[in-house]
Parts: structure tokens; C-alpha cells; sequence
């Protein structure tokens, strides 16, 4: 009877959630970035607890955890480069039916988690997969079961170095890792090294200068090229000077290309053609070295922002993968 009961009450959640789930103000992007409110609002109407765990190399990570009676699996969410907030990922734990543990946790030297961010720029990806490992281990000692990693940008580059690691240690079964999502990810930290630039001048400098022209004419204008070139110019210098030296010198242990192929579980790979940040032909030539694939290549969208701009085709692709591996 129990069980008769349980299989109802899921049937009515999840079409409940199908008909709710894009209403969300998760999706409203001005409520989305204020993260203190969102993870509010994670915690006192979506049954969030907070928590704290230890990496790999022992800095405490900040956390929130969603465990659900009779949940066939977990997915740990690891966020982006910067803000790279935890919060910033809650659009995706919506479109999910409530079946799922939700784990979102913010890497080292980001909002309240310990550990340096900006002072250690220039040895990035050498030690951030470390944070991984602390969020599978803590998953796997207090509910066990399945676990998907989902990554996104940079959490997709840790997540990888991390489910690499426990490969060549035959350790993903122990851990009970089925599928890994590699959503705007990037192979290597030097690659990406151009995205500084181009932040700067589609990013940054159109929204400070929106006082002055609309974002469509603000390129054309002569106070955008002047700012543009000595700020980008100033901060490729520093780039050049402060980070790039130890960026180099990490590279062969950092870059994912001779790896990838390591990685026995599936991997779903999704980029858009006109990512601006991470070059879609270094996301395709990784994809072709992963032992188990599924690839989603997107003609038009904007980095790390397909689950908003795509979202129904996000959801279907994601549940279907999900469901796959983790029913």
C-alpha cells in the first residue's frame, strides 16, 4: 500500500512540476542574480539545508543539500568561473522532476566557502578539482546511491579533472558515478585565456556605458573604442604579466585533451557554436577523445545561459540523460 502510494504521490509531483516549473522566478534573471535571496528562498520554500563539507585537500566548502524520500540518485551541481555562485544554478534543479538529491555548493574562495580565488589565478585548475571530490564524498558517506556530476564553464573543467582522478583510481563505481554533464566547459585554462577580452568588451563595458547609448549603438560610439582599447589593453597586460607565466607552466598537468579519454562513465556534452568564451571546435575535438558520449550542440545561445534560453529542449535532453543513467 505504501508503495502504491509513493508511485501516486511522485505521478502528482511531477506533473505538478511540468506544468509549474517554467513560472519559477528562478528563471527571471533580475531575481537570479541576487544570490543571498535565492538561496533564501532554496532554503525556506524549496527544503534546502545548509551545509558545510571538506575538499580534498581540506578547505570547507558551503553547501546546500536537498535529500528526498525515495530519490533514485543525486546531482552534484558545480558552478562556474566567476561569480560562480551556487545559486546561479537553481533554473536547473527546477526543471527536474523531485526525484533527484540536489547538491549545489560553491567552490574555494567563492561567496562563504574558505580558500583563495583572485591571489591564486595564476595556478587555476590545479587544485579546484580537489573541491569536487570533497562534494562526492560527502554525497556518497550521507546518502550513498547513484551520483551525477553536473558542470558548468569552469565547474565542468574540475568536474572532469575529477572524475579523471577517479578513474585511473577505479574508484567510480565505489562512489556509484553514472553520467557526467559538461555544459560551457572549456579543456584548458590557457585556452580560455581570451575570454578576459571579450568579457571586457561585450560584457563590462556595454553595461557601464548604457547611460551614454543603447547596447546595440554603444560599439559604434568613440568613448566605447577609446575605453575599450586601454582597458582591455591594461588588463591583457596584467593578464600577460601576473597569470599567464603560471598558467603555461601548469598546462600539461592541467589540460584535458590527453585525459578526457579516461573517464569511463558517459559524458553529455553541451556548447554553442558562437560561444564567445571557450571556442565550440576545442569542445569538439574534446568530445571526440571521451570514451561514452552524448553531444548537444546549440547554433545560437550565449555561454552558460542555455538552460534560460533553451529551456524546454534544456529540460527534455537533461532528464532524458538523466533518466537513463540514474533510473
Amino acid at each position: 500500500m505504501k508503495k502504491i502510494v509513493a508511485i501516486i504521490s511522485f505521478f502528482v509531483l511531477t506533473v505538478h512540476a511540468q506544468h509549474s516549473w517554467e513560472d519559477s522566478p528562478y528563471f527571471d534573471t533580475s531575481f537570479l542574480s541576487k544570490y543571498d535571496l535565492v538561496k533564501t528562498r532554496l532554503i525556506e520554500q524549496d527544503d534546502f539545508k545548509s551545509v558545510t563539507f571538506q575538499s580534498a585537500d581540506g578547505i570547507a566548502l558551503d553547501g546546500i543539500f536537498l535529500e528526498r524520500k525515495n530519490s533514485v540518485g543525486t546531482i552534484i551541481f558545480c558552478a562556474g568561473f566567476f561569480p560562480g555562485r551556487k545559486e546561479g544554478q537553481a533554473p536547473i534543479f527546477k526543471m527536474l522532476p523531485p526525484n533527484y538529491n540536489i547538491l549545489f555548493f560553491d567552490a574555494r574562495g567563492h561567496a562563504k566557502s574558505d580558500g583563495k580565488f583572485w591571489r591564486t589565478l595564476n595556478k587555476y585548475g590545479k587544485n579546484e578539482y580537489k573541491d569536487v571530490l570533497g562534494a562526492i564524498e560527502f554525497v556518497h558517506k550521507k546518502v550513498g546511491g547513484k551520483i551525477v556530476v553536473y558542470g558548468i564553464c569552469a565547474g565542468a573543467f574540475h568536474a572532469s579533472h575529477a572524475l579523471i582522478k577517479l578513474s585511473q583510481e577505479k574508484k567510480l563505481d565505489h562512489y556509484g558515478i553514472v553520467g557526467m554533464i559538461f555544459d560551457s566547459g572549456f579543456a584548458s585554462p590557457q585556452n580560455v585565456s581570451r575570454a578576459l577580452q571579450y568579457h571586457i568588451k561585450e560584457k563590462c563595458l556595454p553595461k557601464k556605458l548604457g547611460w551614454y547609448a543603447n547596447k546595440k549603438k554603444i560599439k559604434k560610439t568613440f568613448l566605447y573604442r577609446i575605453t575599450s582599447f586601454f582597458v582591455s589593453g591594461l588588463a591583457c597586460t596584467l593578464k600577460k604579466i601576473l597569470i599567464m607565466p603560471g598558467i603555461k607552466s601548469i598546462e600539461p598537468e592541467t589540460n584535458l585533451f590527453d585525459k578526457i579519454q579516461n573517464i569511463t562513465c558517459p559524458i553529455f556534452f553541451i556548447h554553442c557554436e558562437d560561444d564567445g568564451y571557450v571556442s565550440f571546435h576545442e569542445i569538439e575535438k574534446l568530445a571526440n577523445q571521451a570514451q561514452c558520449k552524448t553531444c548537444w550542440w546549440i547554433s545560437e545561445s550565449s555561454h552558460a545561459l542555455h538552460a534560460l534560453k533553451h529551456k524546454y529542449e534544456y529540460r527534455k535532453r537533461l532528464i532524458y540523460f538523466l533518466e537513463k543513467h540514474l533510473q
